[in-house]
């Protein structure tokens, strides 16, 4: 027999170990596991007894013999270990085994807002996990294991206590609406088709809106055309007034110097068509000398 821990909190109004049958409490006292793996245990010592655990179940064979899962739940309900290190044994993702004895015990010690909180986001974990039943083995996974854990009420040949239904922790405001992850990938699928059928509707109101003609494009060539002759005529005007401007008035001397230089060019051409005139006359001259004789 185990002695009772005098310091050992209540859980539902009773204590820990009595969550466990007395028939099958007395089957673990009485096994071999518990006397030789479990005596003298603490909660860093039960660490690295879960972590060896291979399987998980309740009462095995004809002789109803508690599988080390139980002796180990059993332990814990014993020591009682801080809410942290249970947390650390539900939260791991190295150990499977270690998680559903975390899970298992906390669903038989927390609360329903505790149990809710930690035991649905791992509806997403698919694990395989062996399980031994009373004639044989079964396969089953984890979410099978969670979902057993909330909604039966016997597990592992242990009654469970009781768990309000989470609606009415819902209309109590203590937990918010449960969205599975079926539902969060259903939510983004519509989501992107929304978006995909906006871009739709886009492209057909800009592919409906009505295009130029080839008069009205016309039109606009002709009068950007005409701007561009304006804008041309306006520079060029405007270079003009500044040339008009720049250029400095000229002096007298310079437009006397002009004149006497034309006068010059006059009279000389007029020297060579006096010239060009009077050997015209010569070659006359002699033409008509030769005609006498």
């Amino acid at each position: 027999m185990a002695s009772i821990d005098v310091f050992s909190r209540p859980v539902h109004g009773t204590l820990p170990q009595n969550l466990i049958e007395k028939i099958v409490r007395l089957r673990i006292y009485e096994s071999r596991y518990w006397k030789e793996q479990c005596f003298g245990l603490t909660a860093e010592l039960l660490v690295d007894k879960a972590v060896t655990l291979q399987y998980f179940g309740g009462v095995c064979s004809e002789n109803n013999k508690p599988t080390p899962f139980l002796c180990l739940l059993l332990k814990m309900l014993q020591i009682q270990p801080d809410l942290s290190i249970v947390l650390q044994f539900v939260r791991n993702e190295e150990f499977k085994y270690v998680r559903c004895l975390g899970v298992f015990y906390l669903r038989l010690v927390g609360t329903p807002l505790q149990i809710y909180q930690e035991l649905e986001p791992f509806y997403s974990d698919y694990r395989k996990l062996r399980f031994q039943k009373k004639n044989g083995w079964e396969l089953t996974f984890m979410d099978e294991w969670i979902d057993k854990l909330l909604h039966e009420d016997i597990a592992c040949n242990i009654v469970l206590p009781r768990l309000p239904k989470r609606i009415l922790l819902e209309r109590a405001n203590q937990l918010d609406e449960r969205k599975s992850v079926l539902q969060l990938e259903l939510d983004h699928e519509s989501t992107l088709d929304k978006h995909k059928d906006n871009k739709e509707g886009q492209v057909l109101h800009l592919s409906k809106q009505p295009t130029p003609s080839i008069k009205e494009k016309d039109d606009d060539e002709s009068s950007l055309s005409s701007d561009s002759v304006s804008t041309d005529s306006e520079s060029d005007q405007s270079h003009t007034s500044e040339d008009h401007s720049t250029n400095e008035p000229v002096d007298t001397t310079t437009k006397r110097k002009r004149s006497k230089a034309s006068k010059k060019k006059h009279k000389k051409k007029d020297k060579k068509k006096d010239k060009k005139k009077k050997k015209k006359k010569k070659k006359r001259k002699v033409i008509v000398k030769g005609l006498k004789l």
